[in-house]
């Protein structure tokens, strides 16, 4: 497969047999059908980055005219062993945006650093940036930040040397992945960030006990979600909050201060 997109940006193509999609992730990915015609080709999914409960998904590549009830006469490609960083990382590290592309700016204005943790509150286990877990309110975060206060509960470490992998997605913006690392991000770490091409997304990996470094241009009013895509982390608390010039944002309809907020509006890709 030749990777040519991703999160609707151009990268420099780059050839793959395999590729790590993680939940909010989108690749458009370009295949040169050149094998025999009279054969059909197995196409595996498997999971990645926690350990499987459920074998390989397949389905079948069709050539016509030949029946697509015809199994393969290969076996199945075979999904990398789910704790393979190194293999997932490798990967990360070949995106890398299409010549021409926009940059991100050389310098910024303000660095947040999210670190996240496994908690335990009231008895439940929770998710937490900087210890804090999110709570949804019943009314949408611009309503709320307008009108009523927002109370940020901090929590503590649930476990030592625990840590898993999360794909994290911001609503609102791209952003420009400039690098990962390994243990804690420090001064020592800027001059290893990438401000030549690095990809345009809005969805990140951030792999065990290492760090991500993401850049964006704060110049779309209002309240965007920034949070781990798999759903059920959102809901334990793993997310953020950027409150955008807000004062900039006049009247908000009645009807967004009274309709509520579901986890399927608030992680709808378009919000």
């Amino acid at each position: 497969m030749v990777v040519v997109e991703a999160d609707g940006n151009y990268v420099e193509a780059f050839v793959v047999d395999e590729l790590d999609i993680y939940s909010g992730e989108s690749y458009s990915v370009l295949i040169t059908t050149n094998q025999d015609p009279f054969k059909n080709y197995w196409v595996s999914v498997g999971v990645r980055g926690r350990l499987p409960q459920t074998p390989p998904a397949l389905t079948i590549l069709n050539y016509q005219p030949t029946s697509s009830s015809k199994f393969p006469t290969s076996p199945p490609p075979i999904t990398p062993q789910w704790n393979d960083y190194d293999h997932s990382k490798a990967f990360s590290n070949k995106i890398l945006a299409l010549m021409g592309s926009p940059k991100p700016p050389k310098n910024y204005d303000r660095r947040i650093i999210l670190l996240n943790t496994q908690n335990k509150i009231n008895g439940y286990i929770k998710w937490a940036l900087n210890n804090i877990s999110l709570v949804l309110p019943p009314t949408p975060y611009l309503g709320s930040i307008k009108y009523v206060d927002v109370i940020l509960q901090n929590a503590n470490a649930l476990a030592e040397n625990v840590s898993e992998i999360h794909p994290w997605h911001l609503h609102g913006h791209d952003f420009w992945v400039l690098g990962y690392g390994e243990g804690k991000f420090s001064d020592k770490d800027v001059k290893k960030l990438n401000l030549k091409n690095p990809p345009l997304r809005n969805t990140a990996v951030i792999f065990p006990h290492g760090w991500t470094a993401l850049r964006f241009v704060a110049d779309n009013p209002g309240v965007w979600a920034f949070h781990c895509h798999i759903e059920p982390h959102l809901h334990m608390g793993m997310g953020v909050v950027f409150a955008e010039g807000v004062h900039r944002v006049t009247k908000i309809p009645n009807e967004a201060l009274t309709c509520g907020l579901t986890g399927k509006m608030f992680l709808s890709k378009n919000n």
